[in-house]
């Protein structure tokens, strides 16, 4: 309910919401639960939900920065999504939610009104508003980030691939196994750094937690591989998808077949990346599951697709295997036991170097700043799985 208020007193807000501020906050809170769906427990996304909720309560309570924030959150992210990735499903959904916080309604519930009992306020209440704030604006900070610094899915020497220089081209297509610590940047230092080595010029299209499902309908990936010449196409599919034989004849069969047929058409090779297991097993899919049963499930994937497809190998599973069961004391996975460490990555890139170049690691004085005792190891484990002798 309105107050009239009195002449000269500072203005406050309305309290009661309008449904249009309520639809606003049930949408959001979907996007919340197709998050935690799509990312898990994952930190970047926990962080952003918390701002949203945030963002959310501050709606509801009415404060007009907030307000204010939120619109500009969605006009920032309107014009990226128009800019970067035009999807007409995106657009409109930010226009829907634009429009609901645009609305006479929304405007009503923001306009600033008169009333020395609501000016007062409690002390909680206050100390919530101010956190709201603080949170509507973290997450612009975020978007804006997102939107406009963040980098994209595809990195590496393009111009290099584009020109006429003589080398290897390679596009490397995966998530964070293949992304973290540049690990196909250290594929093309150890080409640089060994001696009548033929330069590697690597690419990247990668994305945290992504899946060659959303690759193949990927345009951007289509235009990477139609436009540019390549030699190799790596492909890196989710490890709990291709450990888990219901996920791999639902999800990966036929991404991957699409994907090495897009590769052919480019004149490429396909080369299958073998992922390695968790450290402690897929636990999450599998109640007690184990390092060792989650790497032959693995193997035995890669191997029947490696068959299918008539693509090459990566036996980087067997390469992790070799290495956890001869040195244990390298650290080859980061913390959470899943993602690869600097370590795990260098071992990845040696594989990958033996295997698209046939030559052997261990020539290449490219160490990527590891202990050299670790430096020296893992190149040898690397020619050991990649080119064995006969």
């Amino acid at each position: 309910m309105r107050d009239s208020g009195i002449d000269g007193e500072p203005p406050v807000i309305r309290r009661r919401a309008p449904a249009t501020i309520i639809t606003y906050i049930a949408l959001i809170s979907v996007v919340l639960v197709i998050g935690f769906v799509e990312f898990g427990l994952a930190p970047a996304w926990l962080l952003g939900s918390a701002v949203l909720a945030g963002a959310a309560v501050g709606l509801h309570l009415g404060i007009r920065l907030v307000w204010f924030l939120a619109i500009t959150f969605h006009v920032v992210n309107l014009l990226a999504t128009v800019g970067f990735e035009p999807r007409w499903s995106t657009v409109l959904f930010q226009v829907a939610l634009l429009a609901l916080l645009l609305a006479p309604p929304s405007r009503r519930h923001f306009r600033r009104q008169r009333s020395e009992a609501q000016e007062r306020g409690s002390r909680a209440g206050r100390v919530l508003r101010l956190a709201a704030t603080v949170l509507a604006g973290l997450l612009l900070g975020l978007v804006v980030y997102g939107a406009l610094l963040a980098p994209g899915p595809v990195s590496g020497d393009l111009e290099l691939v584009r020109g006429d220089r003589p080398g290897l081209r390679v596009l490397f297509v995966g998530n964070a196994l293949t992304s973290n610590n540049a690990m196909p940047r250290t594929v093309r230092r150890l080409g640089d750094s060994q001696p009548g080595g033929e330069p590697i010029f690597a690419v990247r299209y990668a994305k945290r937690g992504a899946m060659l499902e959303k690759a193949v309908d990927d345009d951007r990936l289509a235009e990477l591989l139609d436009d540019e010449r390549w030699d190799f196409v790596v492909l890196q599919e989710h490890s709990q998808v291709a450990s888990q034989p219901a996920e791999r004849e639902d999800h990966m069969l036929a991404a991957a077949i699409g994907l090495d047929r897009m590769a052919k058409r480019a004149g490429a090779r396909t080369v299958l990346f073998a992922n390695p297991g968790y450290e402690d097993g897929d636990r999450d899919k599998v109640p007690g599951d184990t390092y060792e049963a989650m790497q032959q499930r693995l193997s035995q994937a890669y191997l029947k697709l490696a068959s299918t497809l008539s693509a090459t190998l990566a036996p980087l599973g067997a390469a992790w295997a070799h290495a956890r069961r001869t040195h244990p004391y390298l650290e080859l996975w980061s913390d959470d036991g899943i993602r690869p460490s600097e370590a795990g990555s260098y071992l990845t890139a040696c594989v990958l170097y033996a295997v698209l170049t046939n030559r052997d690691p261990t020539g290449s004085r490219f160490d990527a700043g590891l202990d050299l005792r670790v430096a020296q190891q893992l190149p040898r484990i690397a020619e050991q799985i990649a080119r064995p002798r006969s």
